[in-house]
């Protein structure tokens, strides 16, 4: 089998393989981006329904004699976080790093086997010649 035409497989192989992690590369994307928007949505009218049923309840209530704001019993002032989210995130960004970075070594594979192809290609056309050659020399 010819050199350029192993090559040539072996250029046909990583293009499958890039389609594969550009396609894997756009899931997590769209995960990435369902998340940011989704999940923000959604912990931001949470967020907003509990400033509204703090706000209302900043008049307070007499408890024991005293004026006690109801939110400083049942609210929580150091924030909502959800460290699922986070790490899912990190997860999901690491993830796509990775994939990128295999997209970067698989598109220099696919460049140097070109350049390995035109080479070969360049080889066998010369050899073929010089075989034209002789058979008329």
């Amino acid at each position: 089998m010819k050199q350029s035409s192993i090559l040539k497989g072996q250029r046909t192989d990583a293009e499958g393989e890039l389609r594969k992690y550009k396609t894997r590369k756009s899931q997590l994307e769209a995960i990435r981006n369902n998340l940011n928007s989704d999940f923000e949505d959604s912990a931001r009218s949470v967020t907003n329904h509990c400033n509204n049923a703090k706000s209302d309840m900043s008049s307070g209530i007499n408890l024991n004699g005293r004026n006690v704001a109801l939110s400083s019993l049942f609210w929580n002032e150091e924030g909502i976080s959800d460290s699922d989210l986070s790490q899912s995130r990190s997860y999901i960004v690491s993830e796509i790093n990775a994939v990128q970075t295999k997209i970067s070594d698989l598109e220099r594979e696919i460049g140097s086997l070109n350049s390995r192809i035109t080479a070969a290609e360049d080889k066998e056309k010369e050899e073929m010649l010089e075989k034209l050659k002789s058979m008329f020399t």
